[in-house]
Parts: structure tokens; C-alpha cells; sequence
């Protein structure tokens, strides 16, 4: 049971583990839901199944009108082995399948009952009356997207991890790619940036690192002159920034020899986010921009 008598904040990382009885809300990745122990859990979950036994990491928290709840920054989801919650995760996730034909399934196959239903549709059809070949195929389909949904954010979470990158950004890399993510990633780990919020150059780099991007490769030295621009016009308003200046910042922030990014920079220009005009090098959008407002106000002048 969570603690009720004494201060939540500052809590080390514990654990709560039950099967997900009720979902209370999902939305946008975010869940409430409530476990069979009676425990209410919150967190972002993409694919919440009611029925599934899930390990959830993180910390009480109170809630001044919902009253005490566990925050969950992690989870692992374990399928069901003992006959009720068998019957319960297939009553509640598999089309089809009511209360009866679970049972019957259960009885006919006990612990293997979600196995030979993946693997073995046709026995499963076989055994139990009423359940036919049609449906026990399309639930052996159901059952495996689970699995592989499952899955694929286990892959993700063990890229990614040891980056510090949000949780719920875990969840928009799903969204954004689906099960293409990691093969994404592995591409070009650099593309987060721009893609997913909350994933700015350091996650990203992390991440690159981690997959094996050379520290002096193009994709790298790519993102970071980027990222050296975008710093200037955050920080300090510049839309350029002098040639000198731009290859010294891009140098310190990837650790490398400023003549790593001199060797860069015609293909950067040659591809186009970056635009060199005389001795200022500018982002091409904000060069654009930049030329577009010089043309307007040049356009109202001559009018006056």
C-alpha cells in the first residue's frame, strides 16, 4: 500500500507492480489507470493492456484533490501465466473472446494458453469449440502486434538509454516512426532534433555515439554547425554569424579541430542549410527570412 504518513517529495525510485485492472484515462500517451491491487498508476504508456501484469518504476506522489497515487518514469510489461488473469487479459484485449471461450481455452492449455494461441492457432481452434479457425488466427494476429509492440519499446528504451531523453519523447519517436524507430535512429540519430521535441544536439549526440556515428563525421559535424547558428539567434538575436566565428563555435562544441569544419563546409553549403554570403554564415532559413524583410522595407522606401 502507499505511504500515508509521511512527506512524498524527494523519494527515492520504488517499485509497484500489479496487472491493470481499470483505465481511468488515455490520452496522447498519457495513462491513469488503476491496478488490481488497488493502486492507482500514472505515466506515459502508449499501449496499456488491461489484463497485462506491468513492473512500474517511480515514486508516490500526492495529489491535493486526487489524493496519493504512484508516478511511474518506467515500466515492463509481463504477460500473464496463471489461469485467471489468462482468462482476464483475453476477455479484455483479444476480439472475439468472451468470458467462456477464455475459460475454455485456459482449461485446455493452462499456462501455454497465450503460446499456443500465437504460435498454434489451429490447435487452439481444434480443442475448443466456438472458437473456429478464423478468429483464433486473427487473435494469434493480436496477440503477436502486442508482442512486437512491446518489443519495439524495449529496443527503443535500450538505444536511448543513459541520454536523459523524456520518456514521453520516447513515446513521439513511436509515433512519429513507428516500427521503423530504431532502424530510424540507427540512420540518423540526428534527425530528433528536429522531429521530436524536447531533443535538442546534446540528447541526440548521446544517442549518435551510443549507434556508432564517427565524432568526426559529416552527420555529425552537419547537425552541430546547425546547432552552432540556432545558439547564436537564440542567445544572442545574430543571423549570421562571421565565418572565423561559426567554424570556432561548431569546433568547440564537437571537440574537434576547427579544420574538421572548414573540410565541411562546402558540402553544407552545397546541401543547403547553411548559406555563405562574403565572410557571414548564415542558417538558410534565417537568411531567407532576413533577405525577404530587406526586400519589403527596400519595396515601401521607394514607394515613400
Amino acid at each position: 500500500m502507499p505511504p500515508r504518513e509521511r512527506h512524498l517529495e524527494n523519494v527515492p525510485t520504488e517499485t509497484v507492480a500489479g496487472v491493470l485492472r481499470d483505465i481511468r484515462y488515455h490520452a496522447d500517451g498519457f495513462l491513469i489507470a488503476r491496478l488490481d491491487t488497488g493502486d492507482v498508476v500514472k505515466g506515459n504508456m502508449l499501449w496499456p493492456e488491461v489484463g497485462m501484469h506491468y513492473v512500474f518504476h517511480g515514486r508516490w506522489e500526492r495529489h491535493p484533490r486526487f489524493g496519493v497515487g504512484f508516478k511511474f518514469e518506467d515500466y515492463q510489461a509481463k504477460q500473464p501465466t496463471n489461469a485467471a488473469a489468462i482468462q482476464e487479459y483475453l476477455a479484455e484485449n483479444a476480439d472475439g473472446i468472451g468470458p467462456r471461450i477464455a475459460e475454455k481455452l485456459t482449461e485446455a492449455f493452462g499456462e501455454r494458453t497465450l503460446e499456443v494461441l500465437k504460435t498454434e492457432p489451429a490447435k487452439a481452434a481444434e480443442a475448443v469449440a466456438g472458437l473456429g479457425q478464423d478468429r483464433a488466427e486473427a487473435i494469434s494476429r493480436q496477440l503477436k502486434e502486442i508482442e512486437a509492440r512491446e518489443a519495439l519499446c524495449i529496443t527503443l528504451k535500450e538505444l536511448v538509454a543513459g541520454t536523459r531523453i523524456p520518456k514521453s519523447a520516447v513515446h513521439d519517436i513511436i509515433k512519429r516512426w513507428g516500427s521503423d524507430a530504431p532502424e530510424a535512429i540507427r540512420r540518423d540519430p540526428y534527425q530528433l532534433i528536429d522531429e521530436i521535441e524536447r531533443v535538442g544536439f546534446t540528447i541526440a549526440d548521446l544517442i549518435a555515439k551510443k549507434v556508432g556515428f564517427h565524432p568526426e563525421g559529416y552527420p555529425r559535424i552537419r547537425a552541430g554547425a546547425i546547432y552552432a547558428l540556432k545558439q547564436a539567434a537564440r542567445e544572442s538575436g545574430h543571423v549570421f554569424l562571421p565565418k572565423a566565428l561559426f567554424v570556432q563555435a561548431t569546433a568547440e562544441l564537437l571537440a574537434i579541430k576547427p579544420e574538421k569544419v572548414v573540410a565541411a563546409l562546402p558540402a553544407l553549403i552545397e546541401e543547403g542549410p547553411i548559406i555563405l554570403r562574403e565572410d557571414r554564415t548564415y542558417l538558410a532559413a534565417l537568411f531567407h527570412d532576413e533577405s525577404s524583410v530587406a526586400a519589403k522595407i527596400k519595396a515601401l522606401l521607394e514607394k515613400s
